[in-house]
């Protein structure tokens, strides 16, 4: 990969619910970057290959879409999409991440439990939001998923937000309690000019 593709991308990395989608399409936007979605490829793949993927299925997915990068992109990863169970597939993720300049985490609150409530209620209030629902095209199909499964989509999220390993590779943490979408994406362009100077 160029040097290039590597300095000028932006990874954004957090739990399901906490807003990286949209922030990517406005730094798509305001940057001129190619938007690159973690959860369009896994869900692409699981199209064509009919099964659900393991953790190496997994590391190769995500692996394979930093290395097939054409030009600088933002790249938005799926709540779980760096996080292994696996700690030989971890390490050799985080080794493979740090080579990007820009990885920036979005959350919530400092506050876990304050995080975990508020994406629990986003991702029962939108149906869109949570990874499964995400793949039922029917809008009414999508709620009778959510209320099926809340319990699952609190595990899901509370073992993602308790354990998570962003902090192992992150350049920058932002909390998005209290902001406008364009207010965080005011935030995530500081922090970018702010990791440029330090890497000059």
């Amino acid at each position: 990969m160029n040097r290039d593709i590597l300095e000028n991308s932006v990874i954004l990395v957090g739990p399901p619910a906490c807003g990286k989608s949209t922030i990517s399409r406005r730094l798509q936007k305001e940057l001129d970057l190619e938007e690159v979605s973690i959860d369009r490829i896994r869900n692409a793949w699981r199209h064509e290959h009919k099964k659900k993927y393991n953790e190496l299925d997994k590391y190769k997915l995500v692996i394979g879409a930093l290395s097939n990068l054409k030009r600088p992109s933002v790249i938005s990863f799926g709540g779980g999409d760096g996080m292994f169970r696996n700690k030989t597939l971890q390490a050799m993720f985080n080794i493979a991440i740090s080579k990007f300049p820009h990885v920036i985490e979005l959350g919530y609150s400092e506050d876990k439990n304050e995080t975990i409530e508020e994406l629990y209620k986003r991702a029962c209030n939108d149906t869109g939001r949570f990874g499964p629902a995400k793949r039922i095209d029917d809008e009414e199909k999508r709620k009778e998923f959510i209320e099926d499964n809340k319990k699952r989509i609190k595990d899901d999220l509370t073992n993602i937000v308790m354990n998570n390993h962003f902090s192992d590779f992150c350049t920058t943490t932002i909390y998005t309690k209290g902001l406008t979408p364009d207010e965080v994406c005011e935030e995530v362009l500081k922090s970018l000019s702010k990791n440029d100077k330090k890497s000059k």
